[in-house]
């Protein structure tokens, strides 16, 4: 997780009147740097670089874009 999906649904839980308490994700993307502003636990920790699209390499180089699936 990059953190992007666990944000929408901790702000899905709190519309829905609910506090939450922590959260856990299969795969932490960030090294262990994601602050969701709550205890978080992953199974597995992993440290995979991101780059701006200035700084991307594979920008540099043309690589098509590729959408994840949502």
């Amino acid at each position: 997780s990059t953190g992007g999906s666990v944000s929408r649904v901790i702000g899905l839980v709190r519309a829905a009147g609910a506090l939450p308490l922590g959260a856990s994700v299969i795969a932490d993307r960030t090294g262990g740097r994601l602050d969701l502003g709550l205890p978080l636990r992953a199974l597995v920790t992993l440290d995979i670089p991101s780059w701006s699209p200035a700084e991307c390499p594979l920008c540099r180089a043309g690589a098509p874009l590729v959408q994840p699936k949502d």
